[in-house]
């Protein structure tokens, strides 16, 4: 039953990894501004439709010494049992090199 409710959590995060490396597979090497990633992580959210997610906050983008690293790191909980609870935690990064 627990399995079950994770399925979607998972189904979402495939696509969130998938935003990360879509980005850096179209930005990477192409001496990419901060404002243009962001660009490019709003547009990929929209198309993966990641409603759970606020583009701005939720990806962390920070230097790197050749370029930007591109973060998401959030966690999701979901009802189990009464009082009880899953908690999934996701943590993935890429670099987007100039």
């Amino acid at each position: 039953f627990g399995v079950i409710q994770l399925i979607p959590v998972y189904l979402e995060n495939m696509k969130a990894v998938q935003v990360l490396n879509q980005v850096k597979s179209d930005l990477d090497g192409q001496n990419a501004s901060l404002a243009q990633i962001r660009t490019a992580i709003g547009k990929r959210v929209n198309i993966e439709d990641l409603r759970a997610f606020n583009w701005k906050n939720d990806f962390i983008i920070s230097r790197s010494p050749n370029g930007y690293w591109v973060q998401i790191d959030y966690d999701r909980r979901k009802a189990y049992i009464a009082n009880v609870s899953l908690l999934v935690e996701f943590d993935h990064e890429v670099e987007i090199k100039r």
